[in-house]
């Protein structure tokens, strides 16, 4: 329990996060995980503002990773650079009531729960490729940011009714996380007859994780403000990570003319391992286990149909196992903390492109919208502490847009913003062909 009354609990969620996305990270029960909902988006400035519905499309560089039975779709060399921006909102339980009615005591005299937001800004080159086309074949060479996420939050301590009914408060706390996913990786495609290919990527997947969560003492359950002093601290918890996996993707393309093309694709989550550890600064006593953080695997289908020359419908499924994140609990407290759950998710994905032709160049208008499952962890046991921090969260619906530019058949630029309550990002790519 995180109360007053109970000094500290710390468990290792073995889990990924994410990045699309997946939406994710290594989980500890700490507060500072609570919130979190990552997703590992598709790379690409042109699938951003498709909404990430590229399977059944995959006709550029990113489908190295996205598909990458669609290199096929390539007909010349060509360099590709894209760079992303990423606005993060994180909610956490700050202050109030968040169960019970209040005491009237002291600082207790709000009926209802408070939250609190803070925003991360990130931006980074998030996608780098070099594709070689041959007359049915083709290979793709590249760099992905699966992931680059950032958090912290600092909180006043709320109140509740704890297991025995009596009035508690939970510990201030200050806590951060820092996540990097980098991957290398390389992809093949054959296309047979009739339109039809089959390709396969593997790829080295780099991982950094750093988290840190403090919590502080309270001299009055009622009456004290936070002290964040180094001197009032009572616990301390962290997550190393510093870890190398490789993975594969493997994906079918068939593409039956102009008008209509259906891909399906399999991508295998690398996993990493980190060591977290536990401090109780009165005795000194640290704990510290090992654990394993595992991206979620990805099975998605793709269906692309050009009714004209000038408009393109494209629809994307996603089975994202997120379940996976909480196989393997360790424990540090020795006691049955079971009731950590999230429930597989199911991605839906509409994209749609108009183009202009202006001379010898083309402009493109993007749009879609893309269903985003609840994937936040949520506590289901009976801990009244646990409930009341991992509580779940609720479905998500994306919004996206963007341009594209293609100047004749050498040079393009592309752009794309995809919004939500909780995640805002943007990015802008450029092709050199030869």
């Amino acid at each position: 329990m995180r109360l007053l009354l109970n000094r500290f609990s710390i468990l290792l969620l073995t889990a990924p996060a994410f990045l699309q996305t997946p939406e994710l990270f290594a989980q500890t029960n700490s507060e500072i995980n609570a919130g979190f909902q990552f997703n590992f988006s598709n790379p690409g400035a042109r699938s951003l503002s498709l909404a990430g519905a590229f399977i059944g499309l995959a006709d550029d560089a990113t489908t190295a990773y996205t598909n990458p039975a669609g290199l096929t779709n390539l007909s010349k060399a060509e360099v590709s650079l894209e760079g992303r921006y990423f606005n993060f909102t994180n909610q956490f339980l700050d202050r109030g009531r968040a169960s019970g009615p209040p005491t009237g005591t002291g600082l207790d005299t709000v009926a209802e729960r408070i939250d609190a937001e803070t925003e991360e800004e990130i931006t980074g080159l998030s996608f780098a490729s070099f594709v070689l086309p041959g007359s049915r074949w083709a290979l793709a060479v590249y760099r992905h940011e699966l992931a680059n996420f950032e958090a912290t939050n600092e909180t006043f301590g709320a109140f509740l009714d704890d297991e025995l009914g009596n009035d508690n408060r939970f510990f201030p706390v200050q806590a951060s996380v820092d996540l990097e996913i980098v991957s290398y990786g390389a992809s093949f495609a054959v296309r047979f007859a009739e339109g039809f290919s089959i390709g396969v990527g593997v790829a080295r997947f780099e991982y950094q994780q750093k988290t840190r969560l403090t919590r502080f003492g309270l001299g009055d359950v009622f009456t004290a403000q936070p002290d964040y002093s180094a001197a009032n601290a009572v616990s301390r918890e962290t997550v190393d990570g510093d870890d190398s996996d490789v993975a594969f993707n493997a994906g079918i393309l068939w593409k039956a003319g102009r008008a209509f093309s259906i891909g399906a694709v399999y991508r295998q989550g690398p996993d990493f391992e980190l060591e977290a550890s536990s401090e109780d600064t009165d005795s000194g006593i640290i704990d510290v286990l090992s654990g394993e953080f595992h991206v979620p695997d990805v099975y998605g289908a793709g269906i692309t149909i050009r009714p004209t020359d000038f408009f393109t419908i494209s629809f994307d499924y996603n089975r994202i196992l997120y379940s996976e994140f909480t196989d393997g609990l360790l424990d540090l407290t020795f006691q049955d903390l079971t009731g950590y759950e999230i429930d597989d998710g199911n991605e839906f994905r509409l994209g749609l492109q108009y183009v202009l032709p202006l001379g010898g160049s083309v402009l493109a208008l993007r749009g879609g919208a893309w269903h985003d499952p609840d994937h936040r962890v949520r506590f289901t046991g009976t801990d009244i502490a646990e409930r009341l921090l991992f509580r779940g969260g609720d479905d998500e619906i994306h919004y996206t847009g963007g341009l594209g530019l293609a100047l004749g058949e050498r040079f393009q630029i592309d752009a794309g913003a995809d919004i939500s309550d909780q995640i805002q990002a943007g990015s802008a790519s450029m092709v050199v062909r030869f």
